[in-house]
């Protein structure tokens, strides 16, 4: 059963013959104390908050610190297309001086073997005569094939293809005999040891120095090609030629030129873009971070327009739900607080209708304690006196808790108080208890209540119970009573079942004994492994402590129940009311 405590509206309401009691002037001072914070001062206090929290100013997207989206773009765009640029054109320009190149060594190799044929047929014609040791032994065939060479070798660097010295070589007797030059005075680097055989042509490159000009170096080809005498298949001589690469390294060098300025153009034309490409992008999302810092200043009434249906208006949309959904629990938020206040002040009124110090009874040990397992209850203790020498005890529980719970205990304590002098039966009172509270309670909520008149001089009680837990008596003689007359609980029906059911069953008390009133959130606490305390284990320890005082068995029985439940959570109100004769 469900138990939340109740503060009532204590006091007679007019009705006649009906002694007022103190608890009617604390419902009173407590209602005026309300009157201090009204829903009214409330809602005004938080329309307040909520249009406070709009006079913030958004700051401006211009406090980004850092770099831009746009600005990181356009560097990063503009450096690609210039990488780019000039990986291509120097690409470009390794194939141009490549393709030149070709172009040189196809010439060199025409030339020479165009010299080193001329050579040959030249040598069959001037030289037939000559004596078997050597051409060097004939002096007009020598100078007449010095005028051909020096004829062919102008003609040769009259040509256009760059070609700066070509020579012929014939042997005699092991020994080389230049017998045609362009330059007279001449000298050659290496540059690579590299040596390329093209259509039975030598190639290398090399340094050719100029001694007679000053010692201008060239970058040249070196062509070479051996003269074989056809009859004897012997080498006669070689032929070579020697061809400037100047006008390769000054295509070469104009084209890389071109690379730089091209290179240079292609980025300031990529960062042009990319600023543009950049500036459509970011300006959506330098928009929804100005809408964004509205909202975050408390403007919760402020919307995003979504401009696309990309990525960004995605995001913006998602980000007006957000919205929706903070102002939204914004709105709870307040309401809790309200509601919060409210629930506070219930509880406060709650506490005050339940005796907040033990009565001092003639012969009697009396202790109480009660614990909500919220704000407020449904959970109902209390010790009333009926005349001089008459108490009642009471304990119930309302079914539910919270605030429906503690509106139904509040009505209960206020009806009790105005008939419990009506007469000195538990039964009677019990009836006209249900006939009050049947006609106003909620269908489907109840009251169960153990209710219990002491005679103070004969130690003689009256007892009645609506459906509630047992009391539990044990005997100073060690007898265990668990009593619990019959009786249905209060609300269930407005008065003819009721009287029918309700029993009054009487006892005598003797000194020592000890009596336990009590609500199930006791016997029904859960461990952590879902296990009740139980009725078992409540009947024990009545047993176990029936002689200590009442507050130490009250503290030791929660003791005990708080280390059943251990960090399992309490669901249910508790409440315990036990004296000892």
């Amino acid at each position: 059963m469900k138990k939340n405590d109740k503060a009532s509206r204590g006091g007679a309401r007019g009705r006649s013959k009906i002694k007022k009691d103190n608890s009617s002037d604390e419902f009173s001072r407590s209602r005026s104390r309300l009157k201090a914070v009204s829903p009214s001062d409330l809602n005004k206090k938080n329309s307040d908050r909520m249009n406070s929290t709009t006079v913030r100013k958004p700051r401006s997207h211009t406090d980004i610190r850092g770099y831009s989206i746009g600005l990181k773009m356009s560097i990063i765009f503009g450096f690609l297309v210039a990488v780019m640029v000039f990986i291509s054109l120097l690409v470009l320009s390794s194939i141009v001086e490549s393709s030149l190149e070709d172009e040189i060594k196809a010439s060199g190799v025409k030339s020479t073997v165009f010299l080193s044929e001329t050579t040959r047929i030249m040598n069959e014609v001037y030289l037939s005569n000559s004596s078997e040791e050597g051409i060097n032994h004939d002096p007009n065939a020598n100078r007449n094939m010095q005028i051909f060479y020096e004829s062919v070798g102008e003609s040769i660097n009259t040509s256009k293809v760059g070609i700066l010295c070509a020579a012929v070589y014939l042997y005699a007797k092991d020994k080389q005999s230049p017998y045609m030059s362009s330059f007279k005075q001449y000298s050659i680097e290496t540059v690579s040891p590299v040596v390329e055989v093209v259509g039975g042509v030598k190639v290398e490159r090399k340094i050719f120095k100029i001694i007679e000009k000053g010692d201008i170096k060239i970058p040249c080809f070196k062509f070479e090609k051996t003269v074989i005498d056809p009859k004897t298949k012997a080498e006669i001589g070689k032929a070579v030629v020697y061809i400037s690469m100047s006008k390769v390294k000054e295509v070469t060098s104009k084209v890389r030129g071109i690379t730089y300025v091209v290179a240079f153009i292609g980025a300031a034309i990529g960062l042009l873009v990319a600023y543009m490409f950049s500036q459509t992008l970011s300006k959506p999302i330098l928009l929804l971070l100005r809408d964004i810092q509205i909202v975050s200043g408390g403007d919760f009434e402020h919307r995003t327009k979504a401009s696309s249906k990309d990525e960004i208006g995605t995001l913006a949309k998602a980000f007006d739900r957000m919205t929706e959904n903070l102002r939204y629990q914004q709105e709870l938020e307040v309401e809790s607080e309200r509601r919060m206040v409210e629930l506070s002040h219930a509880k406060e009124i709650q506490q005050r209708l339940l005796p907040r110090r033990i009565p001092n009874l003639r012969g009697i040990d009396l202790h109480f304690y009660y614990q909500a397992a919220k704000d407020v209850s449904g959970d109902y203790y209390d010790v009333m006196p009926v005349n001089e020498d008459h108490v009642a005890f009471l304990v119930a529980d309302v079914s539910g808790k919270g605030i429906p719970g503690s509106m139904v205990m509040t009505e209960i304590r206020t009806i009790l108080q105005i008939i419990r002098t009506s007469s000195l039966s538990t039964k009677k009172i019990m009836s006209r208890a249900n006939r009050l509270i049947a006609s106003d309670i909620k269908p489907g909520m109840f009251v169960t209540m153990m209710y219990c008149i002491l005679n103070l001089k004969n130690n003689v009680m009256l007892v009645s119970s609506a459906g509630h837990n047992p009391l539990l008596i044990q005997r100073a003689t060690g007898e265990y009573i668990s009593l619990n007359p019959k009786g249905i609980a209060l609300g269930f029906d407005k008065g003819p079942i009721f009287d029918r059911v309700i029993a009054e069953q009487k006892i005598q008390l003797y000194k020592g004994d000890r009596i336990v009133l009590y609500t199930d959130g006791i016997v029904e606490a859960m461990s952590p492994e879902r296990e009740e305390y139980g009725d078992d284990r409540m009947d024990e320890f009545v047993k176990r402590y029936a002689k200590i005082s009442s507050k130490d068995f009250v503290d030791k029985l929660m003791d005990e129940l708080k280390d059943h439940q251990d960090v399992a959570e309490q669901h249910d109100d508790i409440t315990i009311l036990t004296f000892k004769v």
